[in-house]
């Protein structure tokens, strides 16, 4: 490796571009890769004690992945409106 990176400057200018490609985008999924173990990792779930009766549909909270996907589902949305609109 000591030796690809000391002869990297002699290499044709596409052939940096891709090197630089390819490390900027391992870098970018490792730092997602920790992120997501991080931020959605297993969380222990605390049991609450109720008298009378629950309201599932008031106490079902989103995970995460269904906030991304929701934002994303009203971006996308947002988006395509405008774009049919011609804004």
């Amino acid at each position: 490796m000591k030796k690809y990176l000391s002869e990297l400057h002699t290499k044709p200018h596409h052939h940096k571009k891709r090197f630089a490609l390819a490390v900027s985008g391992s870098v970018t999924l490792l730092i997602f890769a920790v992120w997501a173990v991080v931020r959605f990792g297993d969380v222990p779930q605390i049991a609450k004690e109720n008298s009378g009766p629950v309201n599932l549909a008031a106490t079902v909270e989103s995970s995460g992945f269904e906030q991304i996907i929701d934002g994303i589902e009203s971006s996308w949305q947002s988006l395509t409106g405008a774009l049919r609109d011609g804004k």
